[in-house]
This record gives C-alpha cells, sequence and structure tokens, in this order.
C-alpha cells in the first residue's frame, strides 16, 4: 500500500542514477481488463520525482504513461522485456509540450499480445526497461537547414529503433530515427515525418574523429530516403563513441513544391495536436510513437 492508500505495484530498480530504470510486474496475465497498475516513485537525473502508469483498457489494450512532478518532461524512451530478454519494439516520447506534467502512449501493445510474449520467456514476469535519453539536437540555417543529431555512447543504447528528439522544419515536425534490419543486421537511417513531404536533403553520419562514416547524397525528388550502414563499418569507426548525423534539409526551388508541401505541413501541424486519455482521475497526453 503507498501513500494515502495507493496500491503500488511490482518492484522499480534503478540501473544507471537517475537515466536507467526497470519496473517489474510479476504475474502480469492476472489483471483483468480495465486495470491502472502504479509502480512506486523514483528520481530522474533533473533530481524531480516520477512514477509509471500502466493501463489495461476495456478492449485489452495496454497503455504506458509517466507522471512527471517538475516539467519540462526529458525526451525518453522504453521497451518491453520477457524472462529470457526479449524485448518489443521500443517507444520513444520524442515531442512532448514543454509544460505537460503526464503523457505516454495509449496503446502500445494487445494484452493477448503480451500473455503470448511472456509465455515464449517461460515466466509471467513483465519488465519495462525506461530510460532518459541523452541525445541531443541543433538546427542552424536559415535558407539551407543543418541538423546535428549527437548520440553519445552509440551503441549502450537500444536501436530497435532509436529515435531523435522532435525537430522542425519549414512548418513540419520530423525525427531522426535509426534501426537495425534483423536479416542483416545493418543499420537504416532515415528522416521520419507521418505528415506532409519532406524536401530534398542530404544526411552524414560522422565518426568520434570527424571521419565520414556513411553518406546519402542529394537527390532532387522530394520524399523519405533510407541510409543503410553496414554494421562492421559502424562498429569500427564508433566503437564505444558518440556518432554524429547531420542532416541539410534544403529549400525548395520549385515553387510548386513549396506550396504542396505548405499545404501538407498545415495539415500536419493540424492532426499533431495534442489528445488525451483519462488515467484514473486525470487526463494524460496521450501519442503513438509516430508524429
Amino acid at each position: 500500500m503507498g501513500l494515502f492508500g495507493k496500491d503500488r505495484h511490482g518492484s522499480m530498480t534503478v540501473l544507471a542514477e537517475g537515466r536507467l530504470f526497470c519496473w517489474t510486474l510479476p504475474n502480469f496475465s492476472k489483471y483483468p481488463f480495465q486495470t491502472t497498475l502504479d509502480s512506486d516513485y523514483v528520481t530522474s537525473f533533473k533530481k524531480d520525482k516520477f512514477h509509471f502508469h500502466m493501463t489495461v483498457g476495456p478492449r485489452g489494450d495496454v497503455g504506458f504513461y509517466l507522471h512527471y512532478k517538475s516539467p519540462p518532461i526529458p525526451k525518453y524512451s522504453y521497451n518491453l522485456q520477457n524472462a529470457v530478454g526479449e524485448t518489443m519494439r521500443q517507444q520513444t516520447a520524442h515531442t512532448i509540450p514543454k509544460d505537460a506534467e503526464r503523457c505516454g502512449h495509449w496503446n502500445m501493445a494487445s494484452l493477448t499480445d503480451m500473455k503470448s510474449f511472456l509465455q515464449r520467456g517461460g515466466s509471467d514476469t513483465l519488465q519495462v526497461m525506461f530510460s532518459f535519453d541523452d541525445d541531443t539536437i541543433k538546427l542552424e540555417g536559415i535558407d539551407d537547414t543543418r541538423v546535428t543529431w549527437i548520440v553519445p555512447n552509440l551503441f549502450t543504447k537500444k536501436l530497435d529503433p532509436f529515435t531523435s528528439p522532435g525537430f522542425s522544419v519549414q512548418g513540419s515536425l520530423y525525427v531522426l530515427r535509426i534501426d537495425v534490419k534483423p536479416s542483416t543486421g545493418e543499420f537504416v537511417l532515415f528522416v521520419f515525418c507521418r505528415k506532409g513531404t519532406l524536401p530534398s536533403h542530404s544526411i552524414a553520419v560522422m565518426a568520434p574523429d570527424g571521419g565520414l562514416v556513411a553518406q546519402l547524397e542529394r537527390k532532387d525528388e522530394l520524399g523519405a530516403q533510407t541510409l543503410i550502414i553496414p554494421r562492421q563499418a559502424l562498429i569500427e569507426t564508433m566503437g564505444r563513441g558518440q556518432m554524429e548525423v547531420v542532416l541539410t534539409v534544403f529549400k525548395n526551388a520549385n515553387p510548386l513544391d513549396f506550396f504542396n508541401q505548405a499545404g501538407a505541413a498545415n495539415q500536419q501541424m493540424t492532426s499533431a495536436q495534442p489528445k488525451f486519455a483519462d488515467v484514473g482521475n486525470e487526463q494524460y497526453i496521450v501519442f503513438s510513437d509516430d508524429l
């Protein structure tokens, strides 16, 4: 029983002070529909108190939420892990309103999928692996925009996928994302935008010593492009050092392209207004792991 009679579920373990946490929930399958689970409070690297909620909705949708006592909430990522270390795809809160105290993903998985996932691990214990990320994003330029994404200690991160903080260019919201191809182990780097069209752009991946690891040259056509990086090339040049990604977004030269993009950007900004869900007696900003 927690403070003021509120039940706390499972146990919280600090794996890296203020940054990395594990919420362990034994006997997860026992929880019925329309259940809300609460973790104990812990302290972030900013010395702020926070805790987690997990909900099982009336249709078996499983949500994960964060209550952070002193906004702004730092960017965070999390994934679910079973007893044999198998993980579900990582989710990231990359674009959080600065005044938000509560936010989360309302439907990260179904209860049926969660039970199957735990059965594969041979145990009914669920672990939520949660991290306040330490990557940064910087924008420069007036016409052409240079976006620099720095990821310290790349290979200590879970890259399934790893997503940058959100950023706005020419009125549209984007993220950079690095993922791993399961079939080959190659890394895939790309710019992601759910609404709108990405302008002409180039991508360069830089090693800690400033050397070029991989590059995607500018193409004239609009739209997302992917940069495939051989696994060994990235490991050999990065080691345990930081990865620097330089994205250059070029100003559209074709007026028709500009108006097409502007219309799509307006649609995106309208659809990107915060959505809310009730968790207990409180409202939480909710999002899926896109934009």
